[in-house]
C-alpha cells in the first residue's frame, strides 16, 4: 500500500513560483496529495495574498520577477500581521553549498530542490504542519533535504526517463491531458527563455544572462532535461561572475541539446 502523505484538510497552502511549468507541477503534486492551493507568480503577489487571506504553508520560489523569495520572506518575517506566521518552504534550482544557509538566513523554515520529488515534498509539508503555530527553534530550522543535483545526469538520453515517468504518474491523478500540457508548456517556455538568453549574450548583459539562465535551469530540471540544465548552470555561473567568456559556445551547445530534447518529446507524444 502506498504511504499516506495527505495533510490535514484545514491546511492552507500558497505556491509562489515564477516559472509556469514549475508552478504547474507544484500544483499537480499538491493535488496528488489531495490538495488544491492558491498560486502567485512573484513575491509582491505573495504579500498581497497575505493581506487578504491566512496561509499555513508557503512554497516559495527563490528566484522570481519583481520581488524574489528571499525579500518576500524577509518582509513577511518583519510584519506583525501574520500570526501565527506561515511556514515557508524554499523551492530552488540552486543545489550548491550555502544555498540552504541563504534560505534560512532570510527567514525560511525549510528547503527543497527542484525537480520536486513527491516523498521529499510531502515530508517538507508534513514538517510544516507539525511546526504550524509553534515557535521556531534552531533545531527545526536545519531540516534540509537532499539536493536534486546529487543524482548524476544521464549521458545517453536527452530526457531523464525517471523524471518523465514521475510526471506520467502524476498525470494519472491530474487527468490524461496533464503530461502533454507539461511538455507543451516546457517547449514554449524554453523557446522564449532561449531568445532572452541569446539577446543577453548579444548585448553583453551579464545580469540578465544569469537571471534567465537560472529560470531556464529550473524548467529543465523539472522536465528531466539534465544536460540542458547543466549548460544553463554554466551560463548562469558566467552571469554571476559578470563574464561572457565562452557564453556563445555554451549557448550553441544549448540549442543543439534542445533539438535533441524536442525529438524525445515528440517520441513521448507518439507513445501516448
Amino acid at each position: 500500500m502506498a504511504p499516506d502523505y495527505s495533510l490535514p484538510q484545514n491546511t492552507r497552502v500558497l505556491v509562489a513560483e515564477g516559472n509556469a511549468i514549475n508552478q504547474q507541477v507544484a500544483l499537480g503534486r499538491l493535488k496528488q496529495l489531495g490538495y488544491t492551493a492558491d498560486a502567485v507568480l512573484n513575491g509582491l503577489a505573495v504579500l498581497e495574498a497575505l493581506d487578504h487571506a491566512r496561509y499555513d504553508i508557503i512554497l516559495m520560489d527563490c528566484q522570481m520577477p519583481e520581488m524574489d523569495g528571499y525579500e518576500a520572506t524577509r518582509r513577511i518575517r518583519a510584519s506583525q500581521d501574520n500570526v501565527p506566521p506561515p511556514y515557508i518552504i524554499a523551492l530552488t534550482a540552486h543545489a550548491m553549498q550555502g544555498a540552504s544557509e541563504k534560505c534560512l538566513a532570510a527567514g525560511m523554515d525549510d528547503y527543497i530542490s527542484k525537480p520536486i520529488v513527491l516523498e521529499m515534498f510531502a515530508a517538507a509539508l508534513t514538517r510544516g504542519v507539525s511546526a504550524r503555530g509553534k515557535k521556531k527553534t534552531q533545531g527545526n530550522q536545519t531540516s534540509v533535504v537532499a539536493a536534486a543535483d546529487s543524482v548524476p545526469p544521464e549521458t545517453e538520453a536527452a530526457l531523464c526517463k525517471k523524471t518523465l515517468q514521475g510526471l506520467k504518474e502524476l498525470g494519472l491523478d491530474m487527468g490524461p491531458s496533464f503530461f502533454l500540457q507539461v511538455l507543451d508548456t516546457f517547449e514554449h517556455d524554453v523557446v522564449e527563455r532561449l531568445s532572452l538568453v541569446r539577446a543577453a549574450i548579444t548585448e553583453g548583459d551579464t545580469r540578465r544572462l544569469g537571471r534567465e539562465s537560472h529560470a531556464l535551469k529550473g524548467a529543465c530540471l523539472t522536465i528531466g532535461a539534465r544536460q540542458m540544465a547543466d549548460l544553463s548552470k554554466q551560463l548562469e555561473s558566467l552571469g554571476m561572475a559578470n563574464s561572457m567568456v565562452g557564453a556563445p559556445s555554451v549557448f550553441a551547445q544549448m540549442e543543439h541539446e534542445f533539438d535533441r530534447v524536442k525529438n524525445e518529446i515528440e517520441q513521448e507524444r507518439l507513445t501516448l
